[in-house]
């Protein structure tokens, strides 16, 4: 039997077999507005992350990542650009569910501004961030590299001329 190293939510390490992997796309939006950023808090591991999530059989992926942040947040995004893929083998410790993932991390504009106070499964509440201010360690571990990204590209720089080129 062939295992496969997967991370799980809480950043530790689990040996899972290779036929228990479900193949997964999924699609995070990167919203950014007035030196801002816009992060829901995952309930599982009380850290944030960016809204967003899987993207079904037959659903274009720009349909479901309007879709995922209008369920998380409450908002209408525009999407500029992809900024980042990430693969990664993942567990997923509350269903005991293990993923070979693609993770399309996208730039976006808000549409709206109104945030609604979701409370769903797996998250809650977005709030906004001021960028150069937001802890590392409050950040969802799979998402450390991409606030560190956006951190690298916003210093002393116009945020909206940087991300939205």
């Amino acid at each position: 039997m062939s295992l496969i190293t997967c991370t799980t939510i809480y950043g530790k390490r689990k040996l899972v077999p290779k036929d228990k992997l479900i193949f997964r796309i999924a699609v995070y939006a990167v919203i950014i507005h007035k030196e801002r950023i816009l992060l829901i808090k995952v309930k599982d591991t009380n850290k944030y992350f960016f809204p967003g999530g899987g993207v079904n059989l037959g659903e274009k992926i720009d349909k479901a990542l309007k879709r995922e942040v209008q369920e998380e947040t409450g908002i209408k995004i525009k999407i500029n650009k992809l900024l980042r893929y990430k693969e990664s083998f993942f567990y997923y410790n509350p269903l005991d569910e293990a993923y070979h993932n693609i993770s399309l991390f996208f730039i976006c504009n808000p549409l709206s501004s109104r945030l609604i106070k979701k409370n769903n499964d797996t998250s809650e509440n977005p709030e906004w961030f001021v960028i150069k201010n937001l802890n590392i360690n409050k950040i969802q571990y799979f998402g450390i590299d991409i606030i560190k990204l956006i951190k690298k590209m916003t210093i002393g720089k116009n945020i909206k001329t940087t991300l939205t080129l």
